[in-house]
């Protein structure tokens, strides 16, 4: 190897967490502007990563019809799903 793109493992995490992290912000952002009847009322106490990451593999795997789907809008539709406004 010539050592330019000589990645560590911990740099290759980094680098795809950051890339992960942008892709969610911009897909997000192109969903929002348009409009949407998506409304999620989310509970005080919050909702740690662990717990969303639970309901969006049950929302797919309860959903498989749906999984051509843009993924950002099927995490969406999950916590709009399990945090539905009464």
């Amino acid at each position: 190897m010539d050592g330019q793109n000589n990645f560590n493992n911990i740099e290759a995490v980094k680098l795809g967490q950051c890339l992960g992290f942008a892709a969610g912000v911009k897909n997000t952002l192109m969903i929002m502007s348009v409009p949407s009847p998506v409304k999620i009322c989310w509970p005080e106490e919050g909702v740690s990563n662990g717990q969303a990451a639970r309901i969006l593999h049950k929302y797919l795997k309860d959903n498989p019809q749906k999984l051509h789907e843009d993924e950002t809008l099927l995490a969406m539709l999950s916590m709009s799903e399990a945090f539905a406004c009464n």
